[in-house]
């Protein structure tokens, strides 16, 4: 059984040491592409920081002053790598941006002063959303996510005779694989698809599939349950 790792490569590698340990094979094609920014913050005396992404969490090392503030996350996998570098006031909010702003809204003063760091391509507007309801938020982008646009002959190859099971990770990457089967007439028929929620079924809605699969809860955990 082969299975097609979908996500930025810097998270992928982690994806396939766990199917390993699960004992499947697994091949890794990224249909987004992470560009770090080095981009230097201020401390502008920030009560929070917001993550969504663990992307997010590089532009930590340009900034250490970041480390000792209190941060707001989304998803376990960010809480535990923040975790291992050392950052101590970590508030764990839930596995969606639905739950992280329910968590805001509950345990913090509207007076706060909030950092988002995030990358350039966002799902959910959650900048708007805290603004309405009378938050100081303060976004910065600190990485770029670009949809890959080519498939090379061996990656085509892979896809079509060797992937069994395809993950898809987010609505954005689905519909990204979904354009490029389209382009690229790749065979979908034979393969089982895991995808990590509703939205992302909607994105795929064109291709003809073995069977779609969808996760309990929106994290990797959930999703390999399906394997």
């Amino acid at each position: 059984m082969n299975i097609l790792i979908t996500r930025p490569y810097n998270l992928a590698i982690h994806s396939q040491s766990r199917i390993s340990k699960l004992g499947k094979k697994s091949v890794i094609i990224p249909f987004i592409k992470i560009n770090y920014l080095a981009v230097k913050i201020e401390d502008n005396n920030y009560n929070y920081i917001i993550l969504t992404s663990q992307n997010a969490i590089t532009t930590f090392e340009n900034n250490l002053w970041m480390k000792d503030k209190s941060i707001l996350v989304v998803g376990e996998k960010t809480k535990e790598i923040l975790l291992q570098k050392n950052c101590k006031k970590i508030l764990f909010s839930g596995e969606n941006v639905s739950d992280l702003i329910n968590s805001i809204c509950k345990k913090t003063l509207v007076s706060s002063n909030i950092l988002y760091i995030s990358g350039n391509h966002l799902s959910y507007d959650l900048e708007s959303s805290l603004k309405s309801k009378s938050y100081n938020i303060t976004s910065k982008v600190v990485y770029n996510s670009d949809a890959i646009m080519e498939l090379t002959k061996n990656e085509i190859r892979q896809i079509n005779d060797v992937v069994e099971i395809v993950m898809l990770y987010s609505p954005r990457t689905a519909k990204i694989f979904a354009d490029l089967a389209l382009k690229y007439n790749l065979y979908t028929r034979n393969k089982v698809v895991i995808c990590i929620s509703d939205r992302c079924v909607d994105s795929i809605a064109k291709l003809k599939w073995k069977e779609i699969k969808v996760s309990s809860a929106a994290n990797e955990t959930k999703m390999l349950e399906l394997i």
